[in-house]
């Protein structure tokens, strides 16, 4: 069982204490306890590691140990998505739209097709046109 609430360090990341003896399901029912809170937090991280190009981000640490939960760049898109259903559920709208922002960010940019330049001394199809 778990009781007390977490707290973030300085470096931002979720601090978590757990009771000797606590199961994985007991620090999920404990994280999941809060889903509004839990998914602006990992909102917050994940935008944090693509402002900073990083290839995962540390969401917890278990205090008074060296466990940590990191979450990986391939499962942001995920988590992410699970983050807009859920405040489309609950018709938070204000965070969807932080979310889509943050999603779209995540997305490889397009890049534009340039007009080969002509050389010195090629002529090109338009000043052709232009000297008939």
């Amino acid at each position: 069982m778990i009781n007390k609430k977490p707290f973030v360090d300085s470096l931002g990341i979720m601090v978590i204490e757990i009771d000797e003896g606590s199961s994985l399901k007991d620090i999920y029912d404990y994280v999941s306890n809060d889903k509004e809170g839990l998914y602006l937090y990992l909102l917050k991280r994940i935008s944090y590691g693509i402002r900073n190009n990083l290839k995962s981000v540390r969401i917890f640490r278990v205090y008074g140990s060296d466990y940590y939960l990191d979450c990986p760049r391939k499962d942001w898109k995920n988590y992410l998505k699970k983050a807009l259903d859920y405040f489309i559920e609950i018709e938070k709208y204000e965070f969807c739209e932080a979310v889509v922002k943050t999603t779209k960010k995540l997305e490889p940019k397009k890049r534009k097709k340039r007009k080969p330049k002509a050389k010195k001394n090629e002529v090109t199809s338009s000043e052709i046109q232009q000297s008939k």
